[in-house]
C-alpha cells in the first residue's frame, strides 16, 4: 500500500521531471548541445510571473505572457551571443558554456531577488482526488494530463513535419 501511495504521489514532480527533460530534448534536437542553463532560464521565467502578478499587480494572463516572452528573450539571446559563436567548438566546450549561463544568471537572480525562497500559489486546482483511499492533490494528474499530451504532440510533429524531421536532421549533420 506504501508503493502506490508513494507513486501517486509522485506523480506531479514526476511529470516535472519529464516536461524538463523534454525542453532538454528539444533544445539538443535543434542545437545538438544540452544546455544546462535551462532551468535558470525557466526560473527567470517564473521570478518574472511573480513579480508581475503580484509586485505590480498585473493580470494573470499578462504575467504569463511576460515570463514567458522574457525566458524567451532569454534563451534567444543565449543562443546568439553564446552558443553561436561557439557553433565550431568541441561539444565540451559548448556545454560549459551552458554552466556558465547557469551559474550566470542564478547569481543575477539572487542579486535581484535575494536568496531566500518566495513561495507561490498554485494556479492549478488542488483540491484532493481519492483513489484506492489515498487522498491525492487534482494537480498531479493535470500536470500528469500535460506531460503525456505535450509527449505525444512533440513525438508526432518532430516525426510528422517537414520542420520537426529537418531539426532533427540539423542536429546531426549541421553542413546537411
Amino acid at each position: 500500500m506504501d508503493f502506490l501511495r508513494f507513486a501517486l504521489l509522485g506523480l506531479g514532480i514526476g511529470a516535472l521531471y519529464a516536461l524538463a527533460s523534454q525542453g532538454l530534448l528539444v533544445i539538443y534536437r535543434g542545437s545538438g548541445v544540452l544546455n544546462f542553463a535551462q532551468g535558470a532560464i525557466g526560473m527567470v521565467g517564473a521570478y518574472l510571473y511573480w513579480e508581475m502578478r503580484v509586485k505590480h499587480g498585473l493580470p494573470n494572463v499578462f504575467a504569463w505572457i511576460i515570463a514567458v516572452a522574457g525566458s524567451a528573450l532569454i534563451g534567444v539571446a543565449a543562443h546568439m551571443l553564446v552558443m553561436r559563436q561557439l557553433k565550431r567548438a568541441s561539444p565540451l566546450a559548448r556545454i560549459v558554456a551552458t554552466l556558465g549561463m547557469l551559474i550566470v544568471i542564478q547569481s543575477l537572480a539572487v542579486l535581484r531577488y535575494g536568496a531566500r525562497v518566495t513561495p507561490l500559489q498554485s494556479q492549478l486546482p488542488e483540491n484532493p482526488i481519492r483513489i484506492f483511499g489515498i487522498n491525492v492533490s487534482a494537480d498531479r494528474f493535470i500536470l500528469l494530463g500535460i506531460a503525456v499530451v505535450l509527449t505525444i504532440a512533440l513525438h508526432l510533429f518532430y516525426k510528422r513535419t517537414r520542420f520537426g524531421m529537418a531539426t532533427t536532421a540539423v542536429a546531426e549533420n549541421q553542413r546537411a
